[in-house]
């Protein structure tokens, strides 16, 4: 027997509300699995740079690697430690924008996946270029 239409349009939203949620799910987890992966490199790199010496080391690598004055790359580890600043510059090549602006918009509180997706990228895009970059300069 055939039910009126009310609790066939009932069960139609539930399936649509079950099948977006499923299809919404492997997003949402890469999204936080990316955030998280990016942190990682980030702790990573300050760890490794844990001295002045290893950052200066690290700042002429950054600028050589990312073709970016040395001086920039100073501007920029004055308000980012070392794995940020990878990050902003690293963002920056990718995106072609300028890196000061993009360090600046991580230290007005902005997070990576605002600031990758503000400048047309992915934070896919920044983990894979940042990996490059370690397997690069060692």
């Amino acid at each position: 027997m055939i039910m009126k239409g009310s609790s066939l349009k009932g069960s139609g939203l539930i399936v649509i509300f079950l099948l977006t949620l499923f299809l919404l799910q492997p997003v949402l987890v890469d999204a936080q699995f990316d955030k998280e992966g990016l942190e990682s490199l980030i702790t990573r790199t300050n760890k490794r740079r844990d001295t002045a010496e290893k950052v200066a080391v690290f700042k002429g690598i950054m600028a050589n690697h990312y073709y970016i004055s040395a001086s920039v790359v100073d501007e920029i580890l004055k308000d980012l430690p070392p794995g940020e600043a990878l990050a902003a510059v690293s963002i920056s090549s990718l995106s072609k924008k300028d890196a000061q602006e993009i360090a600046k918009m991580k230290k007005a509180g902005e997070d990576w996946p605002q600031i990758a997706e503000k400048n047309g990228i992915t934070l896919k895009d920044v983990i894979r270029d940042i990996r490059k970059f370690q397997r690069t300069s060692g």
